[in-house]
């Protein structure tokens, strides 16, 4: 069984730049995804049991945020031709 609880991290941290592509080709950056107030970043895999089992959760959760004036942003490191879901 997987644990649906997610570990707290280090919210006094400073993200690292990053420069990938989305689906569609788009180049984001750390400037692009952050809002005024900050930025959720998350590793994640579409296709996880564990992503699944909290999906509804973790999209309620982003749009508070969003509405405090908080981006989230989710990386996956699989590649999307091969890992279409």
């Amino acid at each position: 069984m997987v644990s649906l609880e997610t570990p707290v991290c280090d919210f006094d941290g400073n993200a690292i730049d990053f420069s990938l592509p989305d689906v569609d080709g788009k180049i984001w950056n750390l400037q692009k995804c952050c809002a005024e107030k900050g930025l959720l970043v998350m590793f994640i895999c579409n296709y996880s049991p564990y992503v699944k089992a909290i999906l509804e959760r973790l999209v309620r959760d982003t749009a508070e945020l969003k509405a405090l004036d908080n981006n989230s942003v989710a990386i996956m490191s699989n590649d999307a031709r091969q890992y279409t879901e």
